[in-house]
């Protein structure tokens, strides 16, 4: 207390319930009344005109202030604070401190209320952190970006979250055994009433035992066959032991037989579930095998925006353990009890981390070229890493949602923020990649022991000297798809290539409209990270990346051929850019 100093004595009985500070709005108005005489309605009119920042109002305001305002015939209609007693320079003083406290203040009670619901939620935290969390997820519904980072909390802090399940989760997120159970609500293109239907007849009629009993329980309803495609690919029907990809070929004949029979169906007649044998229709499912597993998960994260029931990663996780030295936790911060925050990594060092691109925002530099802020999502977690445009230019091929990465380069530590990668090289991540360990960050980018020859040679003794260019045609002709077109090159010869799966898919000449129509819709049906490579007419087209499973294989067959269909590797070589 003895520490506190006011500007003028006037303060002090305003002042000194905060310390000497201004904290409440209330505090600006009271101080504008006693040390220049407002009234209490114009005191009001300073308040809001200083939280809106109106400039040429508050100059016109401090001129009343310091000095006071009079009427055509000199009378004090304000009397300013000159008058009260307050020299000019501690007047404009003061009204500067106004100035800049106004514009995030609140009043007393709304800080008050601020402060209690703080205590509360903290509280609530701590010891019923399960709920509480489950509360934070249902406030969010219907945005996908923050339920993701609130289920990552919760894995943080060692909460399972269940994926939805059509007999126990509820319209949002549930507790059940200190584990929160995902909300069908929450799923993409589900909407409120068809989930209210579902567990209303689920409480009254008892829990679905399969699939096409469900679908005549609900027909007639909101359930529409679009919903009923999301609820399958998030994976809301995997307790009833059907493959999804059994659902997904059988659902939508499944539905239209459950409706065409109760359109045939007159009032009284027995149900067509009804049989005194069982409890719904025998369906013969499809001969299918379940789908690929990151197919399952790219369907999973499109329906419910995040990675739930495993992660891209997972097949890579001892390459990744033996080839990082940092995870998104390292890029993490502390805040310190003087609300600072604590890096747990170096300026300049060098990183290098794996992950997939999960959002990626481009800008243009005053130079007039493109630069990258990238989202990157690791097994612990996300970070941001920024691709400045040079390395844009020769990675930016790489740069593709969910497809797995290698990045290294330097980080970078700002006062007041999460570090960040900047990012000086990118290479996908294949099953099996041994990255050089204890590098200093010059060669883990390929441009130190010795430069770029350096790196050049390392390509080359490990690859030997032929490489596939990117763009050539391997398929030769209509019987075979060939191993690709080589280049003989020279160590000399300036190149950084990398070997990735792909997949080549020939259609022949005189193939019809229809059938390349039902190729591509296939290749978007089954979206991944593998690369295709499309040929006709002599031209490739690359736009296409793949979930290689043995389903898109046999489509493919069945469209094309068997000769027209190989899963091959290619090596991709990205030209160094002078400087």
């Amino acid at each position: 207390p003895e520490s506190i100093t006011y500007a003028h004595p006037i303060l002090k009985p305003i002042l000194n319930v905060t310390y000497g500070c201004m904290v409440y709005q209330e505090q600006v108005m009271q101080i504008v009344r006693d040390m220049a005489g407002y009234s209490w309605g114009r005191s009001d009119l300073v308040r809001r005109a200083m939280s809106k920042k109106k400039k040429e109002v508050m100059e016109e305001e401090r001129q009343k202030f310091v000095y006071g305002q009079t009427d055509a015939h000199g009378n004090v209609i304000i009397p300013g604070a000159i008058r009260n007693g307050v020299d000019e320079k501690t007047a404009n003083a003061i009204f500067d401190e106004m100035m800049d406290f106004a514009s995030y203040a609140f009043n007393k009670s709304h800080a008050a209320a601020y402060a209690v619901v703080g205590y509360q939620t903290a509280w609530l935290k701590l010891y019923y952190p399960v709920e509480f969390m489950a509360a934070m997820l249902n406030s969010f519904l219907g945005s996908p970006g923050k339920i993701s980072q609130y289920v990552l909390e919760c894995k943080r802090n060692g909460i399972p979250v269940l994926p939805p399940d059509i007999n126990e989760s509820g319209e949002g997120f549930t507790v059940s055994g200190g584990k929160i159970r995902f909300g069908l609500a929450a799923v993409k293109n589900v909407g409120t009433n068809v989930v209210k239907q579902i567990i209303a007849e689920r409480q009254k009629n008892g829990p679905f035992k399969s699939f096409p009993e469900l679908i005549e329980r609900l027909d007639g309803k909101d359930l529409n066959k679009r919903c009923v495609e999301s609820l399958i690919k998030s994976g809301a029907f995997d307790s009833l032991k059907v493959y999804r990809s059994r659902l997904i070929n059988a659902y939508e004949k499944i539905m239209d037989n459950v409706s065409q029979m109760r359109k045939m169906r007159m009032e009284g007649q027995m149900s067509f579930f009804d049989a005194a044998d069982s409890t719904c229709v025998e369906v013969k499912w499809p001969e299918l095998e379940e789908y690929d597993y990151r197919l399952l998960l790219a369907m999973e994260k499109d329906m419910l925006g995040l990675y739930l029931s495993g992660h891209p990663l997972s097949e890579f996780e001892e390459d990744i353990k033996n080839g990082v030295t940092h995870y998104s936790t390292s890029f993490m911060v502390d805040e310190k009890e003087d609300d600072t925050v604590e890096s747990h990594v170096t300026d300049g060092a060098f990183a290098r981390v794996a992950g997939i691109i999960t959002d990626m925002k481009t800008i243009t530099t005053r130079s007039n070229q493109l630069m990258a802020f990238v989202t990157l999502e690791d097994l612990a977690g996300q970070m941001e890493v920024i691709v400045f445009p040079n390395t844009l230019e020769k990675y930016g091929d790489f740069l593709k949602p969910e497809l797995p990465l290698w990045m290294e380069g330097k980080i970078s530590v700002r006062e007041d923020e999460a570090p960040k990668l900047l990012v000086e090289m990118v290479k996908p991540l294949v099953k099996g990649d041994k990255m050089p360990a204890g590098r200093s960050s010059n060669e883990a980018a390929g441009y130190g022991n010795g430069g770029r020859e350096g790196y050049r040679t390392r390509q080359m003794n490990e690859s030997g000297p032929v490489r596939y260019i990117s763009g050539s045609n391997p398929c030769g002709s209509a019987s075979q798809v060939k191993e690709g077109v080589r280049e003989e090159v020279s160590p000399e010869t300036p190149m950084d290539s990398i070997v990735m799966d792909c997949l080549k898919v020939r259609i022949p000449e005189g193939t019809s409209d229809r059938i390349i129509a039902a190729i591509t819709a296939l290749l978007r049906y089954f979206e991944g990270n593998v690369p295709v490579y499309l040929y006709h007419k002599g031209g490739i087209q690359k736009g296409f990346r793949v979930a290689y499973n043995q389903t898109l294989r046999d489509e493919l067959t069945e469209l094309v051929g068997e000769m027209n269909v190989k899963y091959d590797k290619i090596r991709i070589r990205t030209q160094f850019s002078s400087g």
